[in-house]
């Protein structure tokens, strides 16, 4: 005979389940605080966008200040975060695939970006973010555009020699290496001072950036070379966290950053021109490069040396030259 308290312990038993898998999730996530960016715009969308995707269920706690932007990716290898907002090219020394628009004269617009990025790309990032550091990618974007700051007009390839420039990613220093310039390593907050001390003469970094460090106070003018400018971001979750949402969440969740994705690529040629205007409305005046000297700086002597850097600083067994082919013969180019 079914007794009222055996009944009663069989409806709890059933129903725990259904209220566990209903429970609020929070999921912490690393990001650098650098707001005004592009990646800062799409990072703080992403909170509200997967609340409302998952009706609530599952919300996301921005820690802009938790973890170094350099040690991002390690963090979510070993688990010590739940996501990230990952800036790509703080690994561009030990994993190339993830800064395939760093290599000087190979995708030359934001549209043959994400031309590939569909094609091809986005299945080569997925598989580094998985295998290397643990992660489930969710949604991927650029920077707005990277020009080089200075206090005197850097506008040919002459004018690179002897010059100190802050950069971030490792094809960049390449690049700016073979023009005769001088790579300098300076911490992300301490680069407006260094250049206002004349420490460095110029910064490499994206327009919401320099608006954010006040580098026009320090450089008057901007100049966007065809070297290494596009640089990419990305939003990963660590996998073990990903395994372990409810079944129904995740493709709610996979929806909402691929709408992410698309948003920011289908408003990034307006956004990024906004942010270049601003810039020059506080008197930063803009350079224009003739593409004579583009294609100097474009040269197979700069550029057959920066690729096989390239290659170089891929893992053991990984063929990243065919990476670059691939995304060549997608575009119709020829490697250097």
């Amino acid at each position: 005979m079914i007794t009222r308290e055996r009944l009663l312990a069989g409806l709890i038993a059933i129903a725990l389940p259904a209220i566990a898998g209903a429970q609020e999730i929070t999921l912490r996530m690393g990001l650098i605080n650098v707001p005004p960016t592009g990646y800062g715009e799409a990072m703080a969308e992403v909170p509200a966008r997967i609340e409302e995707a998952t009706n609530g269920r599952v919300k996301v706690e921005l820690l802009p200040t938790l973890i170094p932007g350099g040690q991002l990716a390690s963090a979510l290898r070993d688990g010590r975060i739940d996501m990230i907002g990952m800036v790509d090219p703080y690994v561009s020394g030990e994993e190339p695939r993830l800064n395939v628009g760093h290599l000087p004269g190979l995708i030359r617009t934001v549209d043959e970006y994400k031309s590939v990025y569909d094609q091809y790309l986005e299945g080569v990032v997925t598989e580094v973010w998985s295998e290397r550091y643990n992660g489930h990618l969710l949604a991927h974007g650029l920077w707005y555009g990277v020009p080089i700051f200075t206090r005197e007009p850097l506008d040919t390839v002459e004018k690179f020699k002897g010059k100190k420039i802050r950069v971030a990613a490792a094809t960049t220093a390449d690049v700016l290496t073979q023009l005769g310039a001088q790579p300098a390593d300076i911490a992300f907050a301490e680069q407006g001072a260094a250049l206002q001390r004349g420490v460095i003469d110029g910064v490499a970094t994206a327009y919401g950036t320099a608006t954010m460090l006040k580098l026009g106070e320090m450089a008057q003018y901007m100049a966007l070379w065809q070297i290494a400018d596009i640089s990419s971001w990305s939003v990963v979750m660590n996998n073990a966290v990903w395994d372990k949402l409810p079944d129904d969440v995740k493709p709610q969740i996979t929806e909402a950053m691929r709408s992410l994705t698309e948003d920011r690529f289908a408003s990034y040629a307006e956004n990024n021109e906004k942010k270049r205007q601003a810039l020059m409305a506080d008197g930063v005046q803009w350079v224009e490069i003739s593409q004579a000297e583009n294609d100097k700086a474009l040269s197979p002597d700069v550029t057959g040396y920066v690729y096989d850097k390239w290659y170089a600083r891929a893992p053991s067994g990984v063929d990243a030259k065919a990476v670059a082919q691939k995304v060549a013969d997608l575009l119709g180019r020829t490697l250097p």
